[in-house]
């Protein structure tokens, strides 16, 4: 099941009541996170080194996505560069992890934060 990040919780005496309100300072380091990358510059005509950021789609219903169909595989259903085994970068693997969560397929072209 997608998730909404993070939960935020409130109590009403003993009763845990579950907000569905995105942290979104927590989202913007999503947004932020960075890997190597190479392309072609047009300008310089060689391959340069560069950084990249994950495409973060926020759904009107609030569940969080990572397009596989940027061309920059943060992931890949299909496994074109992975021996034909799906692939999720590992860096997303770690942010998810250290927060409760885990991505999820939600189709070929996108995973979705899970928990």
């Amino acid at each position: 099941m997608c998730a909404l990040l993070p939960f935020m919780f409130a109590t009403d005496g003993d009763t845990a009541i579950m907000s569905t309100k995105p942290d979104w300072s927590d989202l913007e380091s999503l947004r932020a996170l960075r890997r190597d990358w190479m392309t072609y510059s047009r300008d310089l005509r060689e391959y340069v080194d560069c950084k990249v950021a994950p495409e973060v789609i926020v759904h009107d219903d609030g569940t969080i996505h990572i397009s596989g169909e940027d061309g920059l595989y943060w992931c890949d259903y299909y496994g074109e560069l992975n021996g034909g085994l799906p692939y999720i970068a590992p860096i997303l693997e770690q942010w998810a992890a250290e927060r409760g969560f885990y991505w999820e397929w939600d189709h070929p072209g996108s995973i979705c934060l899970s928990w």
